[in-house]
């Protein structure tokens, strides 16, 4: 099972699909009272509405309203005993499996619970379980089905199989790795030397012609320089990951999240990043390096964050997406703060074949730290940059 979906789980709260245990269920040698505690489980779970799996963390002591705590168990349940006792009991099959997995040095437990057809029920007494009796997991917590809720499982279930479940991620572009929910930030700032100011660009060369053949001046160079590496240490880079988890394919999938302005926090496009300046306008102008600085542009096609009056919305389209697959955004956000902060968002992920878009929880907390760079060292720094790419573009050439 994929860590960093662990990771993921252990940021949310329990639902209708997720549930923490801090210890292993009694089961080998147990009456049939404590063994019924499992079997409740995963039957409320069976019968619970939702659109995607359903799990059990088992080793995990739950922490509401951030990353629950991870303990570990000292030894795991036979998935094979485990299936003939559950199955024994039902009117028919339940599909679970039980996975043991090590985790930050710690064994889990894992119950996944895949979407079937319900209801699902047992067949005589056992334990403090009613035969006939429909349990069914509500939020954190689980009842009795109703009747009417019981009436509408069984068409309700085939449909749900019909449609795509769909999970939402902060993702590394780059290495192709997804990340979870939650993205942690560490941001810097910079801070000239006290009694430094920004300078004017002036040109100095002893011989003026020069500056006509290189170009008009860009007096605002420095300017420049200290925002384009003010963006490069504050802003961190993060994609998307969306994974269809059903069995069907999700039909033109599309990303939106919308949110209030805050002043204290940037988020943009690559294409919206401070562009690298240059002492003259014109200065290295060339196809190959006008071609290098704008394949951002290329690059985040179908991906744009767009501010319009005191909101900001970010729309990213993912295309078609197969059963079990996962799809990159071919764009990044560029995310930072100017204070220690933390920031909730909603994702909305729409598809063409889901009645209702799903909502997606994401979690930001940004760190900030204040580095004391001078100007000169900074034009050092554009300086090694401008020599590596003239050396790219004649490898190139």
């Amino acid at each position: 099972m994929d860590p960093s979906y662990i990771e993921q789980l252990l940021n949310e709260n329990e639902s209708a699909y997720l549930d923490f245990k801090r210890e292993q269920y009694h089961f080998e040698g147990s009456d049939d009272f404590e063994k019924s505690e499992l079997l409740k489980d995963i039957l409320a779970f069976s019968n619970a509405w939702r659109r995607t799996d359903a799990y059990i963390l088992i080793g995990v002591e739950e922490f509401r309203g951030g990353r629950s705590k991870v303990i570990g168990v000292d030894f795991h349940l036979d998935d094979h005993s485990l299936q003939q006792f559950v199955n024994s009991k039902t009117q028919k099959p339940i599909t679970f499996e039980y996975i043991a997995l090590e985790f930050e040095g710690v064994q889990l437990g894992v119950l996944r619970i895949p979407l079937q057809i319900r209801p699902i029920y047992l067949t005589k007494d056992f334990g403090k379980l009613k035969k006939n009796v429909v349990y069914i997991r509500r939020g954190s917590s689980t009842d009795e089905a109703s009747p009417d809720e019981i009436a509408k499982m069984g068409t309700t279930s085939i449909e749900a199989l019909d449609e795509s479940s769909l999970d939402l991620q902060f993702a590394n572009i780059s290495l192709r790795e997804p990340l979870s929910r939650s993205l942690k930030v560490f941001c810097k700032t910079i801070e000239l030397p006290e009694g430094q100011q920004i300078p004017i660009f002036e040109p100095r060369s002893q011989f003026p012609h020069l500056s006509i053949e290189l170009g008009h001046p860009n007096k605002n160079f420095y300017k420049e320089l200290v925002q384009y590496y003010q963006d490069r240490l504050l802003l961190k880079a993060a994609g998307f990951s969306v994974t269809n988890h059903g069995q069907v394919t999700a039909s033109n999938v599309r990303l939106v999240i919308t949110d209030e302005k805050d002043p204290m926090m940037r988020i943009i496009t690559r294409s919206d990043l401070t562009q690298r300046p240059r002492k003259y306008h014109n200065f290295l102008s060339s196809p190959a390096l006008d071609s290098l600085e704008s394949m951002s542009t290329v690059f985040e096609r179908n991906f744009d964050v767009e501010y319009h009056g005191t909101k900001w919305t970010l729309e990213a389209e993912f295309g078609s997406i197969q059963p079990k697959a996962r799809i990159w955004s071919n764009g990044e956000l560029f995310i930072g703060a100017h204070e220690r902060s933390t920031k909730e968002l909603q994702a909305l992920l729409y598809a063409d074949n889901l009645p209702n878009p799903i909502v997606i929880p994401l979690h930001l907390e940004f760190e900030l730290e204040a580095v004391s760079v001078d100007i000169a060292y900074l034009e050092n720094l554009l300086e090694e940059e401008y020599k590596q790419i003239l050396s790219e573009i004649d490898d190139d050439y």
